[in-house]
């Protein structure tokens, strides 16, 4: 692992260090409702647009090396369907409706970079990361970021934390889980995920 020196060092080792995240040996959440407008689907690019209304069942365990994926779609009043991904080790099958079918080398590549850039890993990802490093301060939402930068499967990851509380605000991505999903045509791309509206429940 490269070293972190300053502000960077400070924000990585506040939410990282002490074995508490390295601790979670699972994680299962539901994304519900989530909102697309289908820009891809709809007739025209200034709208009225197509409206798809997710629901995401994800399970991640880390400890077992497994991964569960399951999105219920519906395009009120036309189509409802299901998909989804399971991984187990090197295994990934792809699920559609009550079809299962094999899976690909890139959509493996995909969950495992979804899992190294989750909430629970992203910091533990950039510890262990030989050419971590960080890069000057900047501005998101209007809040002072400190910037921690390094390599994920030869893409560049950028990760915005909070200069106050020392958490994730956001990362940028460019890799093969970036170019994934509808806008893949667009080539090179640089995915932004923000870190909000996150809370733990009961059950």
């Amino acid at each position: 692992m490269a070293a972190l020196s300053g502000d960077g060092n400070r924000a990585v080792a506040v939410a990282g260090s002490g074995g508490v995240l390295r601790g979670i040996a699972r994680r299962a959440r539901r994304l519900a409702p989530h909102v697309r407008n289908g820009l891809e689907e709809s007739e025209r690019p200034e709208g009225p647009y197509i409206v798809e209304f997710d629901s995401v069942w994800e399970v991640h365990d880390w400890a077992g090396h497994r991964y569960r994926s399951v999105t219920d779609a519906a395009f009120y009043p036309l189509a409802k369907f299901s998909s989804g991904t399971v991984v187990d080790g090197d295994v990934v099958m792809r699920l559609s409706g009550e079809n299962k079918s094999p899976g690909t080398t890139l959509q493996l590549k995909i969950v495992q970079e979804r899992q190294a850039l989750s909430p629970e890993r992203l910091l533990l990802t950039a510890l262990d990361a030989s050419d971590v490093h960080t890069e000057p301060d900047t501005t998101l939402q209007s809040v002072p970021q400190n910037v921690v930068a390094f390599s994920l499967d030869a893409a560049p990851v950028r990760v915005y934390l909070n200069a106050y509380t020392h958490l994730p605000t956001a990362v940028d991505y460019s890799g093969p889980l970036a170019r994934s999903g509808y806008w893949s045509f667009l080539g090179d791309v640089t995915a932004r995920t923000y870190f909000s509206r996150e809370f733990l429940v009961k059950g």
